[in-house]
């Protein structure tokens, strides 16, 4: 499965253009669906790289943050970074393992 939704990525500028939704919901989809992959076929590798250590520090930084407001209104905007970082290992991955063409 992992061989055929990297064309997603095809259609992301195109998307950017329409607005905010579409874009999201690729960004969204290849990232739920690279974590399906990368756990079912056992692909960790990837999440030990030194960005991904960096952001993980951020998105803690941002639920302790969120923790300590006090509104679980904040949960929710710091919460959705974490596709933002699962799709730049997600094209990470596409880069270094499939010819783009």
């Amino acid at each position: 499965m992992i061989t055929y939704y990297y064309k997603l990525i095809y259609l992301l500028p195109i998307a950017l253009i329409t607005g905010s939704f579409i874009p999201d919901l690729i960004v969204v989809t290849c990232s739920l669906l690279f974590l399906v992959d990368t756990f079912r076929n056992k692909y960790f590798i990837y999440y030990d790289n030194n960005f991904f250590k960096v952001f993980s520090l951020f998105f803690l930084l941002l639920v302790v943050s969120s923790s300590f407001s006090g509104e679980l209104l904040s949960f929710k905007y710091s919460l959705g970074y974490i596709r933002y970082g699962i799709f730049s290992i997600f094209i990470f991955y596409v880069l270094k393992n499939f010819k783009l063409k």
